[in-house]
């Protein structure tokens, strides 16, 4: 069975040519951005630590876009840093739910 690959834009297509007469097409999706993930929060807050954006939605139970609302309205503060995705640290994180 020979196949192909082709990447297009951050996507790659994969071809079955294992029938000559109509080879079948099928996009294999890789490096997408989506929407936040929930992530179980396994860190002690009390104890020095990062969290990210889906450790956030579990804390406060609410969806991505909830989330990206309260942060334009100044009710969780911007990210205490970002080593290619924003984090909190704990200390932030127990400050938000605290109040």
């Amino acid at each position: 069975m020979d196949s192909a690959a082709e990447k297009v834009q951050g996507s790659t297509i994969a071809v079955d040519c294992s029938s000559p007469s109509e080879p079948s097409v099928r996009r294999i999706r890789r490096n997408q951005r989506g929407h936040s993930k929930h992530l179980a929060v396994t860190i002690d807050l009390n104890q020095p630590g990062r969290l990210r954006v889906g450790h956030w939605l579990t804390l406060l139970a609410v969806s991505h876009s909830k989330f990206y609302e309260l942060r334009r309205r100044g009710e969780i503060p911007p990210a205490d840093g970002n080593d290619g995705r924003p984090f909190w640290n704990t200390s932030t994180a127990r400050s938000v739910l605290n109040h």
